[in-house]
């Protein structure tokens, strides 16, 4: 049981050497996928949103403060709560502890 559930965690989140991936290995036929709150890299509290194929909103909170890496989602643009800067695909932010974060698809 504890494989499979780690196996479809990695299918919905995977963090990789700093970098958060939102549904990184989601099937093209999961049109509509969300999660709550899962543990990623950094201290960070996940939530995301995956609706008619694609990542509509994803909210991230901020256990300690950090950096956030996050590979870009979205398939255009996108508003963010915070300022952010994009660097070769990646959205990162500086977040403080306690701090909310959400992206959401225009």
């Amino acid at each position: 049981l504890f494989y499979f559930l780690f196996l479809f965690y990695r299918k919905i989140i995977l963090d990789t050497i700093g970098i958060i991936h939102i549904f990184p290995a989601i099937p093209s036929h999961w049109d509509n996928v969300s999660f709550k709150k899962l543990r990623a890299y950094g201290a960070f509290l996940v939530s995301a949103k995956r609706s008619k194929g694609k990542v509509s909103v994803i909210s991230i909170y901020s256990e300690k403060g950090g950096l956030l890496r996050l590979k870009n989602p979205f398939s255009s643009k996108f508003d963010s709560s915070i300022p952010y800067q994009t660097n070769k695909g990646m959205i990162e932010i500086e977040m403080k502890e306690g701090e909310s974060l959400t992206l959401k698809a225009i």
